[in-house]
């Protein structure tokens, strides 16, 4: 994702522990990982003008969004810290700085928002509010909360919890495709979106297998589609019914492509959990 001088920024850490970041030292050959250990996934990059390397990127820790210096004493980096101060937990793009290196493009996107557009002003220092992808008024759009899973055999996992604003009537188990590279995210899904205006909590599970946590963590899920991957999503489950106190009658799995098919094993693996299955795609 860069090059400065000898040293080679790239997504990835050599331990494959993490989906984060690392630097490659092309006098010495060295691949070392440059992310806090609790950061797992990687989501986006800073870069100030001209420049040919990032000074900060975006990532998942422990399930919730946060933005890690690279070169701290810049002045972006600098900015950047102060935005993220405003925007808790949501997706922050900053860049399309004008030649004069004084305006830039910001937008803050998670699944409550959709995207708004605001222009960065060094001038006299304020944010301006261009416009929003979404028609849809913000009051009525429902914010993932980020969740962390102990599976049974102690490992740890991270999803997402849909509530509605009011009573929640149903859990919805939203399974999605892959199973291997894709992942879910804190965005907006309009299904998802549609079931919360119902009343209808929704669970999404980034199950081991999952793409976006690592290369362990995406092959800890290989031959497993109907085994521990189905487990993850199961044990995810119970939790937040007990959460919710919402009982198996109130309970549905959902999902397409993969997602579907993971649906329709847990209709005959745990059959317990849930009272309906809705296979798509």
């Amino acid at each position: 994702i860069g090059i400065e001088g000898n040293m080679v920024y790239l997504t990835g850490d050599p331990s494959g522990d993490t989906n984060g970041i690392s630097l490659l030292n092309l006098e010495t050959n060295k691949i070392n990982a440059v992310n806090p250990i609790e950061c797992h996934s990687m989501l986006g990059s800073y870069y100030s003008l001209d420049a040919t390397a990032p000074y900060a990127v975006e990532m998942e820790c422990d399930g919730v969004k946060d933005s890690i210096p690279l070169k701290p004493r810049s002045r972006d980096a600098q900015i950047l810290n102060a935005l993220r101060a405003n925007f808790p937990n949501k997706q922050i793009s900053l860049g399309n700085w004008t030649d004069k290196n004084d305006k830039a493009l910001l937008q803050i996107s998670d699944s409550s928002n959709i995207a708004e557009v605001f222009l960065l002003d060094l001038n006299d220092g304020q944010l301006k509010y261009i416009a929003s992808a979404s028609n849809v008024p913000k009051n009525l759009l429902h914010k993932n909360e980020p969740r962390a899973f102990t599976t049974e055999d102690d490992d740890e996992i991270y999803g997402y919890l849909t509530k509605p604003k009011g009573e929640i009537k149903k859990l919805v188990a939203y399974v999605h495709g892959g199973p291997h590279g894709p992942r879910d995210y804190d965005g907006y899904d309009p299904f998802e979106q549609y079931l919360a205006s119902k009343g209808v909590a929704v669970l999404k599970v980034n199950f081991r297998g999952s793409g976006g946590y690592g290369k362990q963590y995406e092959e800890l899920g290989y031959q497993e589609w109907g085994g521990l991957i189905m487990d993850d999503v199961a044990t995810a489950t119970k939790i937040i019914q007990d959460e919710l106190n919402i009982s198996r009658d109130n309970t549905c799995v959902a999902g397409a492509s993969f997602g579907g098919y993971a649906a329709l094993t847990m209709s005959y693996k745990y059959p317990d959990l849930f009272e309906c299955v809705v296979g798509m795609m």
